[in-house]
């Protein structure tokens, strides 16, 4: 029994993300501690000396309502090939999942593979990141 309950523990911590609900960034501070999707556009990509990236959404820094934060710590896979591909997002609608935390008075997701950032369309279809060069 034991085994069993450990079994859909460990089911249910990798597929959550996968039924994560979608919010608009506005509504990102009222998920703090949930895992969820957070879709909207980009309005400014600033990465920093460290190459860390943030995907502000709402408006800019610091008047922005959430980010989504590339580590370069934390995702170094999604950071191998540079930046850009990150900065051409500006402007884009996205959607970002993940747990919202708070950082410095305002929530963001920390990005940590490419499985969690997606890019969509106006014609609701996605479209899926690039694949790091090898």
């Amino acid at each position: 029994m034991r085994q069993f309950l450990l079994f859909i523990a460990a089911f249910f911590a990798v597929a959550c993300p996968a039924f994560a609900a979608d919010i608009s960034p506005n509504l990102a501070a009222n998920h703090i501690g949930q895992t969820v999707t957070v879709c909207g556009v980009v309005s400014q990509v600033y990465v920093t000396k460290e190459k860390n990236v943030f995907l502000n959404f709402g408006g800019v820094y610091p008047h922005h309502l959430f980010s989504a934060v590339v580590g370069k710590r934390r995702s170094p896979a999604m950071l191998a090939d540079g930046t850009q591909w990150l900065k051409d997002l500006e402007g884009k609608e996205i959607a970002v999942t993940g747990e919202i935390l708070i950082y410095s008075g305002k929530p963001e997701i920390v990005i940590r593979t490419r499985e969690n950032l997606r890019i969509l369309d106006t014609k609701i279809q996605e479209t899926k990141i690039p694949e790091p060069k090898k």
